[in-house]
């Protein structure tokens, strides 16, 4: 159970951060940090339920820590990870081409920009985790 209470603890601290958010956008008058506010607290106080309704039981505690481990769970969402940073490059790169074709050379740079920090967080990342495991 203390797996319980790290996440909900997690998800508690989210969910302040979120009404401090939120706050201090209504008071502000910025919109953009009012909706961040929102949906932060929003997706705590879900996956906080979320954890609570999996870990009423201790056999549904224990099935969720099996399934959580399991190595073909595992492999499946390092495959889907994978392809989610495939996907979000050639993304990118198709919008650097739009956007330079319609003459937003600001917002192809940008997005150029974007789209290189990712692929070399991924490739850091990558080489910290190739080396731990």
């Amino acid at each position: 159970m203390k797996t319980l209470k790290e996440k909900m603890f997690y998800f508690l601290i989210i969910f302040v951060t979120g009404i401090i958010m939120l706050i201090a956008g209504r008071l502000n008058g910025n919109d953009f940090l009012f909706g961040i506010g929102i949906g932060l607290a929003a997706v705590s106080v879900a996956k906080m339920i979320q954890y609570a309704v999996l870990f009423k039981t201790k056999d549904a505690a224990r099935d969720y820590m099996v399934a959580s481990c399991d190595e073909r769970n595992l492999f499946i969402a390092g495959r889907a990870s994978k392809l989610t940073i495939q996907i979000t490059s050639l993304a990118g790169l198709a919008a650097v081409i739009a956007f330079g074709a319609a003459g937003y050379e600001d917002y192809s740079i940008l997005t150029a920009v974007i789209v290189c920090f990712i692929s070399v967080l991924y490739l850091a990342v990558y080489f910290v985790v190739s080396r731990k495991y």
